[in-house]
């Protein structure tokens, strides 16, 4: 059974498992069969510990949920099904941490990228922007960067410019009018998303 894994916005702004690109994207995957974790990572909600300022920590809370899934750990008292593949989804910071991990498993065949914060990374994670995107650039995994042509962090031509430099197989997405917090488009959103997933697992 293909899961997918939903990294939520930075914590310490308010981003939380509950955000609704995050609850949209659940939807959307859950009507199509898939099995989706969605999470708080650590420090956020009710997850214990404290966030980091690096990233490192968080890098592996998704590291960890993703072996969580491939060993059929029981949820609720009931053994989830057999997960093989895995695709990451992040959005804001989350896509920092979610494509930077890409390469770390076998079994995550991909990562989406949503509304890459491509200017303000490295206030984000310290100053580890580079090395973060550098794994998510040159991995050879499939990759779908999404992002509005209004984002309030970064302009859709540096976007560009970054989208051009990953490595291939990768996808994009632009969306008119949509900016970072996708206030309208989700609609768009949820619908690429879904269809991309689906071709990546089958």
């Amino acid at each position: 059974m293909p899961a997918a894994v939903l990294c939520h916005p930075w914590g310490r702004l308010g981003g939380c498992m509950d955000d609704h690109v995050i609850l949209s994207v659940r939807n959307a995957l859950v009507e199509q069969g898939f099995l989706v974790c969605r999470f708080n990572f650590r420090g956020v909600g009710q997850s214990s510990g404290s966030a980091s300022f690096t990233g490192v920590s968080e890098r592996q809370n998704v590291l960890s949920i993703c072996k969580f899934l491939l060993d059929g750990a029981p949820v609720a008292g009931r053994k989830l099904a057999k997960v093989e593949k895995i695709v990451l989804v992040g959005y804001s910071y989350g896509s920092v941490i979610a494509c930077s991990v890409v390469d770390k498993m076998e079994e995550i065949v991909g990562a989406v990228a949503i509304s890459y914060p491509l200017r303000y990374t490295w206030a984000l994670v310290c100053w580890k922007s580079s090395k973060y995107w550098d794994k998510f650039a040159s991995s050879k995994k499939k990759k779908l960067f999404l992002y509005g042509t209004e984002d309030d962090f970064t302009g859709k031509d540096q976007l560009h410019a970054a989208f051009m430099k990953l490595g291939q197989p990768a996808e994009e997405g632009c969306y008119e009018g949509v900016n970072h917090f996708w206030v309208r488009g989700k609609q768009q959103l949820t619908s690429r998303i879904s269809e991309w997933v689906s071709e990546v697992v089958n």
